[in-house]
């Protein structure tokens, strides 16, 4: 993956150089000669540098082989999160005081040329602040000890020990993405749903969390973090989610539906009548009743594009606001009324003569929403058991959903 890996100031002056194969500083020099006008990516002969700028250091990583960049980048801004976590900002002065644990973090992070250790707390280990060897002067033995401790020989490399919190909670979102193709009389026409979930647990210890689904639906694909896969025969018999959690926010599951017909708390019918030299639109956005519930609809808005030929339309909106941006036309409605629906009437004038282009041209509306307490598949949390601690933790699940690549057509 890696050919070479570098941290340079912004003049240019190497602060950290490691080569995994051979020395590429030819292809270093020529990459300054051009960074204040390069990209992320830039071709150097036949090698690809993927270059991070964070405040006056540069980060510069050296690829041949064919390789997944956005995992370069990752992995990129896993070693700026760790320098900063330490050293509190990212700088060459700082980078060059503490050039030993910075080099020992990377060496941690990648070895022989691919990712190793990408857990965050474990590399900070070599950035802890005073240095190791200031407190073993100090003889302080504590200090000595928790240094020494070594995370990866542990059950659960994931998590620090000796974790304590006052309050003990467990958060859980199942968060959808349905990216959609309506026609115009609301049948569907194509769609996939992407989700996971995310959990936020403030735990003391080192609890086993065991996580029940509710899952109606097949999954096309799933995946799980690390610190579920030694025990992910339990999903497949049991729909349950055994792991000892991060400390920190992270996606436990992830999970792909095809062809799925989701349940869709809002219902949108567009409508266009053609004139000589002018195109009438009507759009209507109503809340729906999904089962018991009467989830809200938020942050709601429908875009869609006119063709250029036309001249600015008049429009009148009963909720919400309308823009046009360039030849987008923008209708910001926010909070989906329960009560009444949401109406758009608009007149969009054009040349006689592109009447008949204007009538073959495909028009579709762009949906952008958010909803909360709502889950399009149906998938949910039902409980979450949590054992090898004394307490008890506070325990909390919702489901949100989000618009993906969502269409309406329009004729």
């Amino acid at each position: 993956m890696f050919e070479s890996f570098l941290l340079l100031s912004s003049t240019g002056d190497t602060l950290l150089e490691k080569h995994y194969r051979e020395s590429l500083r030819s292809v270093v020099d020529k990459f300054i000669s051009v960074k204040n006008t390069s990209g992320l990516v830039t071709m150097v002969d036949e090698y690809a540098c993927a270059k991070v700028e964070m405040n006056d250091v540069i980060f510069l990583a050296i690829l041949k082989e064919e390789t997944q960049v956005t995992v370069v980048i990752e992995m990129i801004y896993l070693l700026i999160e760790v320098i900063k976590g330490s050293l509190g900002k990212v700088e060459a002065e700082k980078i060059r005081e503490n050039f030993s644990g910075v080099l020992l973090a990377l060496e941690e992070l990648i070895e022989l040329g691919g990712p190793f250790t990408s857990q965050v707390h474990i590399l900070g280990h070599f950035l802890r602040k005073p240095s190791f060897f200031q407190k073993f002067k100090s003889k302080s033995d504590n200090y000595l000890e928790d240094s020494t401790s070594n995370e990866q020989m542990c059950e659960a490399p994931w998590r620090p020990r000796n974790l304590r919190y006052t309050l003990n909670e467990i958060l859980v979102d199942v968060i959808e993405y349905a990216n959609c193709t309506m026609d115009k009389h609301w049948n569907l026409v194509r769609s996939d749903l992407v989700g996971h979930i995310q959990v936020n647990a403030s735990l003391s210890g080192m609890p086993e969390l065991t996580m029940y689904l509710h899952t109606p639906r097949n999954f096309l694909s799933y995946g799980f973090h690390s610190s579920v896969i030694p025990r992910k025969k339990r999903f497949q018999e049991e729909r349950a989610i055994v792991f000892t959690p991060l400390d920190s926010k992270f996606v436990v599951f992830k999970y792909w539906m095809h062809e799925l017909t989701p349940s869709l708390p809002f219902k949108i019918t567009p409508e266009i009548t053609y004139e000589e030299e002018a195109m009438k639109l009507q759009i209507k956005a109503e809340s729906k009743m999904v089962l018991t519930e009467r989830p809200k609809v938020e942050e709601f808005k429908v875009s869609f594009l006119l063709p250029k030929v036309c001249s600015t339309p008049s429009v009148a909106v009963n909720l919400g606001s309308f823009e046009m941006e360039g030849n987008k036309a923008v209708w910001n409605i926010g909070n989906l009324n329960t009560e009444k629906a949401s109406m758009l009437n608009g007149r969009v004038p054009f040349p006689k003569e592109f009447s008949s282009v204007i009538k073959e041209t495909q028009m579709s509306l762009e949906v952008n929403f958010l909803v909360i307490g709502h889950s399009a598949s149906e998938t949910r949390v039902e409980k979450v058991l949590a054992k090898g601690e004394s307490y008890s933790p506070y325990k909390g699940a919702r489901c949100v959903f989000h618009s993906g690549k969502f269409e309406v057509r329009m004729n």
